[in-house]
């Protein structure tokens, strides 16, 4: 994004109309009110108040005004009715300035000529960025004059920024501040989409020319849409302090720097597969839970690749498991769609089921093990006597580990309370046996053996008793992207132990709704993206980790709603092992065969359908189709599994009819038809 250096053009002076810079006089501008109350200082849409000479004037100003930025709802600087008295006011004041000419001081007018680049975005060029900023360089006159100006564009998750700039002098003796300056970060899609949103956060700096501790900032946290295309601020900063403290460059300039970080938009043309190399599965209805995890798994490439091997020839695609991940798992690598999910559970039964379901599919295969190698881990519970020689252990094997979040600050702090030993005393003593009797005991957990893939659950709900409801625990919690397991080892081993964080599962909401994404660091290089149900995007590392640890984070205190909830860390001795590459021949051909000609028949349904519009399909249903019907009704079977109905050789007959056919024609063509 280039720099602009510009003018505020000058009362009286010709008018000229350049894009969104078209001169507005003093005449058009109506100074800030001095009963301005505190709270409009701020944050809120821009909507300055201004008027004109003349009511045709009037009309031609705001039309051009909406024309140009595509705002007709009050978001940006609108015109404000007056009275007749205040407009014969006005004319009284025009009359004195024509008769007293000589006092008025010859306005300062600049030209685009002015105008100056500067090259400073690096990553203009990426319009699918998260991230970026825009630089707005102002030539200021020797006295501050009314104007609007607009800065050049930046790209940024292929929406246009740019920032608004309005001056308001106010030369009145009575008033200190010399009239205020409004400043605006604009927003807008590259092609219009009707329900468009995309939230993003700014940081507007006013730049100090010598002391980069005394730039004046100023945040915004938004949700631009079509009713709400512009942010900011309508007193941004006095003309008076600028001009006494922020214009001291050599090139006498007003410096402005935006920087912007924005999440991926919604209901947009939005190619996932295009900017990232991957895509989301569609929410088909409070499944966003399975979603995350799903691919999460999905990246654990050898259990893809296991999975893939798995005999499913004869299973019933209707209610196996393992093929319907066979199926997902080929749609996320080799189409370009959002993908549409295969059954729905509770998120932590979901995780035991599906790998349950695999481990037991893979049983007498050469995939047999593949699930325990990859996600099961070891600990041992001991009781250990204090006073005489005798030790139980008992070994277990699990998944997952369970961490407490309340009361500790991160993993570390959660692991040793997991492991932390107790000692059985009074009234709790442990029984030793015949030989020994009731002894004083300790009892603790050392693990023995990490997996390759470590699943760990943050304890985010728990049970309150007071209210007798669940509730969110939403405390400050962080994870690092390195994780160093030693401490909890019976038997350390450094290269046993040591993690790279691979997937962030987050929750937003409360203990009754909410929303679950995943961020997924495929490759372990540090490079994120977002999975939000259909939307794949690129994020910056802290968007992934710092901004979902949960606890008091915004600027005012108030605490987040979205926090991480899963966390899944690959062991480093193991990462190319598990992250191994998939290509295509790695694909069993029955697969391949299967699913293409899945893909060839629904791509053919859906041209026949456009191919056919006003038409609609009717099945015909004898009494011979029911007798040979043995499992789910006809109707369910069609629906969801006419692909299934194919393979099966069934003989389906259809008829169509046309949209608003009078059904005696249409039984006349049937009884035709069944002849």
């Amino acid at each position: 994004m280039s720099g602009i250096k510009r003018s505020f053009l000058a009362e009286d002076c010709s008018a000229t109309t350049n894009d969104n810079n078209s001169a507005l006089t003093d005449n058009n501008i109506q100074s800030s009110s001095p009963s301005d109350s505190p709270q409009s200082k701020k944050l809120r849409r821009s909507s300055s108040h201004h008027t004109t000479e003349s009511e045709n004037d009037d009309e031609t100003q705001e039309d051009r005004y909406e024309q140009e930025n595509g705002v007709t709802n009050g978001h940006s600087p609108v015109q404000s009715e007056r009275s007749e008295e205040e407009e014969d006011d006005d004319e009284d004041d025009d009359d004195d300035d024509d008769d007293d000419e000589a006092t008025e001081a010859e306005p300062e007018c600049f030209s685009d000529d002015s105008i100056v680049h500067v090259s400073f975005d690096n990553g203009k060029d990426d319009i699918f960025r998260y991230d970026g900023s825009i630089r707005f360089h102002i030539i200021a006159p020797s006295r501050p004059q009314s104007g609007q100006l607009t800065s050049d564009q930046s790209i940024i998750r292929t929406f246009i920024w740019t920032l608004l700039a309005f001056s308001k002098p106010n030369y009145d003796s009575c008033h200190n501040d010399g009239g205020t300056f409004s400043l605006f970060l604009k927003c807008e899609p590259e092609k219009l989409s009707p329900g468009w949103s995309i939230f993003a956060k700014a940081e507007l700096t006013l730049l100090h020319a010598t002391d980069s501790n005394k730039n004046f900032v100023k945040k915004i946290n938004h949700l631009f849409n079509a009713r709400s295309i512009d942010w900011g601020f309508h007193q941004f900063k006095s003309l008076k302090e600028i001009y006494s403290e922020f214009i001291h460059w050599p090139d006498n300039t007003i410096r402005i720097e935006a920087k912007i970080h924005a999440d991926a938009p919604r209901n947009v043309e939005w190619d996932s597969k295009g900017q990232t190399g991957f895509v989301g599965l569609r929410n088909i209805g409070a499944t966003c839970y399975m979603n995350s995890f799903l691919q999460t798994i999905y990246f654990t490439k050898k259990l893809r690749r296991a999975v893939y091997a798995l005999p499913t020839d004869s299973d019933d695609q209707l209610h196996s498991i393992p093929l319907a991940l066979q199926k997902l798992f080929y749609d996320l690598q080799f189409t370009d769609r959002p993908v549409n999910e295969f059954c729905q559970h509770d998120i932590q039964e979901f995780c035991r089921v599906l790998l349950d379901k695999l481990e037991s599919k893979m049983e007498g295969t050469t995939m047999e093990g593949v699930i325990p190698s990859l996600f099961q881990g070891q600990y041992v519970q001991y009781v250990r006597c204090t006073k005489v020689d005798h030790e139980s252990r008992v070994k277990q094997t699990f998944y997952d580990v369970p961490l407490q979040v309340r009361n500790n600050a991160n993993i570390t702090e959660s692991f040793r309370d997991f492991c932390k030993s107790e000692i059985l005393t009074g009234e709790n003593l442990y029984d030793a046996g015949s030989i020994h009797g009731l002894q004083e005991a300790e009892k603790g957990v050392k693990f023995q053996k990490f997996p390759p893939v470590l699943c760990l659950h943050l304890l985010r709900f728990e049970y309150d008793y007071n209210l007798s409801q669940h509730r969110k625990i939403n405390d400050s919690y962080s994870f690092d992207y390195h994780l160093d397991l030693s401490e909890f080892l019976e038997n350390p081993d450094c290269s046993l132990c040591s993690y790279k964080l691979l997937s962030i599962l987050v929750h937003s909401g409360d203990n009754s709704s909410g929303h679950y994404v995943s961020f997924i660091n495929p490759a372990l290089d540090g490079q994120w993206f977002k999975f939000d149900d259909d939307v794949v995007a690129r994020v910056a590392a802290s968007d992934a980790m710092e901004r979902n640890f949960g606890g008091t984070q915004d600027d005012d205190g108030s605490m987040y709603n979205t926090s991480a909830y899963m966390l899944v860390y690959i062991r480093e001795d193991c990462q190319k092992d598990v992250l191994c590459d998939i290509n295509q021949e790695d694909i069993p051909q029955n697969l391949i065969t299967r699913f293409d000609y899945d893909k060839k028949y629904l791509l053919k349904r859906r041209q026949d359908m456009m191919d056919n519009d006003g038409f609609v399909d009717v099945q015909i249903i004898l009494t011979d189709d029911f007798h040979i019907q043995q499992t789910i009704c006809l109707t369910d079977l069609i629906c969801e599994n006419p692909v299934e109905l194919l393979q099966n050789k069934r003989c389906l007959r259809y008829i169509q009819a046309q949209h608003g056919e009078i059904f005696r024609v249409f039984a006349r063509r049937l009884a035709y038809a069944l002849v």
